[in-house]
């Protein structure tokens, strides 16, 4: 009789252990388990038990997904995050008053990294048409650009739109570069283009559209301009006497309309303004010379007749 209550407490003893896998069940209360260093494996039973489904490690504390060594409190080997949700945020970090965003603030960077590809890509529906912005290395010559070199950084678009780059702070936009074969070399500013909208080389605060603190080299340049001084040519331009413009150079030191040196010196001088006034003189030069040409013909006329 002894013998058959044991054996009958052995089989219910399996029988409720066995519960636990075949019948699901409601817990009535908070449970906890402790793997006391052990580790606990969830195995679909097509995965080798080796590399594991879900996996959490009793001495670490750290849980693998698709691995059985997880180095970090959560890792993943292979696999997909899906997050399927219209409501749901993916938040990392202490994310606050994100709203329906998806938030990561930490006090670490953020990298990503990658031999093959290395690509940020930002795509939107929206027109109809895909949209997208590429944030990109190239890891070779034409890579991501049939202009770029190995090394660059690419930043393109495909979009029927605009690619805008916006300060709405009041800031400045500024672009930098550094000579790195020059040992403890900086960054330097090369262009800024400032909350005016004016536009700086070679300097930081810009006093006009374009100001450039160094050698421009161009083609061409083309000024638009009114009032070109064709006016000289008629009849009833007041050209000075050559005795007029001698008292002009004698008493000024430079020609009447034209600034002096230490106006340049301190001013400079516009261009299309210059190119006007030189004009001016080079037409009554022109006069000047016709007019002494018509007296050298009279002297001829009258040395011949003698």
């Amino acid at each position: 009789m002894k013998k058959v209550l044991i054996f009958g407490a052995i089989l219910i003893a399996n029988f409720s252990f066995s519960q636990i896998y075949t019948v699901d069940g409601i817990i009535g209360g908070n449970r906890t388990v402790t793997l006391s260093g052990k580790t606990l494996n969830f195995v679909p039973a097509t995965v080798s038990p080796t590399v594991g489904n879900f996996f959490m490690n009793g001495t670490t504390g750290n849980i693998g997904l698709g691995t059985i060594t997880p180095t970090s409190r959560f890792q993943i080997n292979s696999g997909d995050i899906f997050l399927n949700s219209t409501t749901g945020k993916l938040l990392i970090g202490t994310v606050a008053d994100v709203s329906n965003n998806w938030g990561i603030k930490s006090d670490r960077p953020l990298i990503i990294s990658n031999s093959v590809t290395p690509l940020l890509e930002i795509r939107s529906t929206v027109p109809s048409a895909p949209t997208w912005v590429d944030l990109a290395v190239a890891t070779n010559d034409f890579g991501f650009s049939n202009i770029s070199k190995k090394g660059d950084i690419v930043m393109r678009s495909y979009t029927s739109g605009s690619m805008i780059l916006n300060c709405e702070g009041g800031g400045n936009i500024k672009f930098s570069t550094i000579d790195n074969t020059i040992v403890g070399s900086t960054s330097k500013l090369q262009m800024i283009i400032d909350k005016f909208g004016n536009i700086g080389m070679g300097t930081e605060t810009p006093d006009a559209k374009l100001a450039v603190n160094g050698l421009i080299h161009t083609k061409e340049v083309k000024v638009d301009l009114l009032g070109w001084p064709d006016y000289v040519f008629e009849s009833n331009y007041n050209l000075p006497s050559l005795s007029e413009v001698e008292k002009q150079i004698a008493i000024n030191g430079h020609l009447k309309d034209i600034p002096s040196a230490k106006e340049v010196e301190n001013n400079g001088v516009k261009l299309g303004e210059m190119n006007k006034l030189l004009l001016q003189k080079v037409e009554e030069l022109t006069l000047y010379l016709i007019e002494m040409n018509k007296e050298l013909q009279t002297v001829k006329s009258q040395l011949k007749k003698e």
